[in-house]
């Protein structure tokens, strides 16, 4: 089995950033609303040199101020046309330009063998809207760390390219908010996603702390772990802080289920995706 390791801690990298693609490489979605393009025309690395046991992904340049850019791209591997996800709808919204302060980044421990293709695909609210994909697979680290996930999907519902939706209160958290009920699998790693739904007038500029925790009713939570993210009244999105998952394993339960708060510097609804992995 695949070992997990911090993101750069040891081993070697592999990236599709360039010199003149610094930011990685654009991928636009299908010219029909809210349906994934074809991850054939997004080939990030077109074959691993080295076993990889996790990847970092960055998106950006999809932000447009006043606007609703709702956006999510899946991660695959394989040859073109038989591509299988690996990472599932990561949360695009917002994600700054080049020059305008940060990206949306995650770190997830993953397994992708050597020699395997890698490609992204993407879908949008904007029919052909694009947003940059830049990735770093980090490699050779056999004998070190964990255990790590062969496949991050993402759970809960997915409206418009938008999240679950979830009301922070301002200044303290809000109620939980059921995202998936029961759970199905054991899963053990988790992490999330951030949008705006559909206000392309955000009152604040401010950062967002999301909780996920699980339990039998919204009323009996345990936390699993929190991540903050950053808004602007530009409809700009930034984050997750960390960009590392949570590692608690919990065991699939016809009963209990996953749930997310959120607290924020008001109580503009928001969504939230969860990514998880066994």
């Amino acid at each position: 089995m695949a070992l997990w390791l911090p993101p750069s801690q040891f081993g070697k990298t592999e990236t599709n950033v360039t010199a003149a693609a610094r930011f990685g490489t654009l991928i636009t979605a299908s010219g029909t609303a809210h349906v994934k393009g074809a991850y054939s025309a997004g080939q990030l690395i077109a074959t691993t040199s080295e076993d990889t046991y996790g990847i970092t992904v960055t998106l950006s340049d999809i932000h447009q101020s006043a606007t609703v850019t709702s956006c999510l791209v899946d991660i695959g591997i394989g040859p073109s046309g038989s591509e299988v996800d690996l990472i599932q709808d990561l949360n695009g919204w917002g994600a700054p330009a080049p020059g305008q302060g940060g990206t949306k980044t995650w770190y997830f421990p993953v397994f992708i063998p050597k020699g395997e293709r890698v490609a992204a695909r993407s879908q949008a609210l904007i029919v052909s809207d694009t947003i940059r994909v830049a990735i770093w697979l980090h490699q050779a680290a056999d004998d070190y760390g964990m255990n790590v996930p062969v496949m991050w999907e993402r759970l809960g519902a997915v409206t418009n390219s938008n999240g679950v939706a979830v009301t922070p209160a301002s200044g303290a958290f809000g109620s939980w908010t059921t995202i998936l009920d029961p759970t199905t699998k054991p899963y053990s790693w988790w992490h999330v996603g951030f949008d705006a739904q559909a206000d392309t007038t955000q009152a604040v500029n401010t950062s967002v702390l999301i909780e996920l925790g699980f339990g039998e009713t919204t009323a009996a939570v345990t936390t699993i772990g929190s991540w903050t993210f950053t808004k602007t009244t530009a409809e700009t999105e930034t984050g997750p802080f960390p960009s590392v998952p949570v590692y608690a394993p919990y065991p699939s339960d016809t009963i209990a289920g996953i749930f997310a708060r959120m607290a924020a510097g008001g109580v503009e609804v928001r969504g939230v995706l969860v990514y998880a992995a066994e």
